[in-house]
């Protein structure tokens, strides 16, 4: 299951709640009928546009095996009152589908009779309108003279076949209550289940943003403080120019308030890197494994000092893998500042990157206190945090799914044997010719 889908499942009861979900549409029971025979077709409104009262045989579909097709002993009265319209020929019918789709008020489910004299026949008018709207439901009302399962199946499809459903003639009242009442909830469910789909996408869309915007905050920090120190050898370096004497000692003084601005201009590539990392549609080039790995150490190199931590790395320099940069520098700043936030005011963490069996493996170990034992497990399940107040917990899940959806490798979790945390990741090798792409 992918964080989407467990944040979908976290937020499912917040966002009911929150009550924005409940402005979903009216539900839709616009239902069409294209029937030539006038005294049919009023048969329809009968049915499905009943007076006060009226209660009819519910009958199994002619589609589902079992009983003969006998009807069942139960009655009911009609739930819900249909929106029908009635039209005799393929041209209105088509024009209807048309003026629906420009009104937004499109037809959930429809009866088409096969044999509708000139022009297009029903299976061919199903076929025109389904290129123009996918989602309604068509039931064939069909005799076998006319045109058996099998027919209306070659003729439209099997990738179809989920789409349309039949009735013969002659049919009940029951069966058309029945396949209307289907129609109508089929249709409505996947109405709502989208536009619930399309809300938890938004939604996942900003906590990800949320989760992306505390992770530069804690980088912008250092480059701030990179800056200052930047931005004060640059005043000093200028001011000492005003009394030297040589023009080579211009020259070298010059150099070095040059080298300070390339160095500025390259941390502010980095942040701007990492701000442009939350589009989800990854686009992926072919690079050495430890490139992005070195960039997240670079970014986070004062809080590094400041926290007296030091890095210690294993990297075998020609692990190639396919991926996208810049998420999996957002990856491994997160893994970083965890590991920081566990370890305190000092520690050690240990990057290694290497080839193992047949696969890239990148590994982080830092030498805090670990996990606790029973919890070790949920540390990558959405909005599970140790930190408390102070922590989101998105980090951790982000980072597994952009190693295993968009990427297809493997993030576990674990405490090392003797002492803290140790995060291995897993890339598969891809076995076409490949060169890395350049940075520029």
């Amino acid at each position: 299951m992918t964080t989407a889908k467990k944040l979908a499942d976290k937020v499912q009861t917040a966002v009911d709640i929150d009550g924005r979900l409940s402005q979903l549409p009216e539900r839709n029971h616009r239902i069409l009928v294209v029937e030539d025979e006038h005294g049919i077709a009023e048969a329809y409104k009968d049915i499905l546009v009943p007076k006060a009262g009226n209660v009819y045989p519910i009958q199994r579909s002619s589609r589902v095996v079992g009983n003969g097709g006998a009807p069942a002993p139960a009655t009911t009265k009609p739930a819900e009152r249909f929106e029908l319209t009635i039209v005799h020929n393929a041209e209105a019918a088509f024009a209807e589908v048309q003026r629906s789709i420009a009104q937004k008020k499109p037809f959930t489910m429809g009866f088409f009779d096969v044999l509708l004299g000139q022009g297009m026949d029903g299976i061919e008018l199903v076929k025109r309108i389904h290129e123009i709207d996918s989602d309604i439901f068509a039931v064939f009302v069909t005799a076998y003279s006319d045109r058996n399962v099998d027919s209306i199946q070659s003729l439209l499809g099997e990738q179809n076949s989920n789409r349309w459903d039949y009735l013969n003639k002659p049919f009940t009242q029951g069966e058309i209550l029945q396949k209307a009442r289907s129609g109508v909830a089929i249709w409505n469910m996947r109405r709502e289940k989208d536009i619930k789909d399309e809300h938890m996408a938004s939604l996942q869309k900003h906590l990800l943003e949320n989760e992306r915007y505390a992770t530069m905050a804690t980088v912008s920090r250092g480059i701030g403080h990179e800056f200052r120190n930047i931005l004060t050898s640059m005043i000093g370096k200028a001011e000492l120019s005003e009394n030297l004497k040589s023009i080579e000692q211009l020259r070298e003084t010059l150099r070095g308030i040059l080298g300070s601005a390339h160095r500025a201009a390259e941390i502010l590539k980095r942040f701007d890197s990492l701000h442009k990392g939350g589009d989800h549609r990854l686009a992926k080039r072919w690079m050495f494994a430890h490139e992005p790995l070195e960039e997240a150490v670079a970014m986070l190199s004062h809080q590094i000092k400041t926290n007296n931590v030091r890095v210690c790395w294993i990297r075998k320099k020609s692990c190639l893998i396919y991926g996208n940069a810049t998420a999996l520098v957002q990856v491994y700043v997160n893994l970083l500042i965890n590991a920081m936030h566990a370890m305190g005011t000092s520690g050690q963490i240990d990057l290694s990157v290497v080839e193992i069996a047949g696969k890239i493996e990148v590994k982080f170990r830092d030498y805090g206190p670990g996990v606790d034992k029973k919890i070790v497990e949920k540390v990558c399940e959405p909005f599970f945090t140790t930190k408390g107040e102070n922590g989101t917990g998105l980090g951790l899940s982000i980072s597994k799914e952009i190693i295993e959806t968009d990427h297809d490798g493997k993030f576990t979790v674990a405490n090392h044997e003797i002492k803290g945390l140790e995060i291995t990741i897993h890339f598969p090798v891809k076995e076409e010719e490949a060169k890395p792409e350049s940075n520029g």
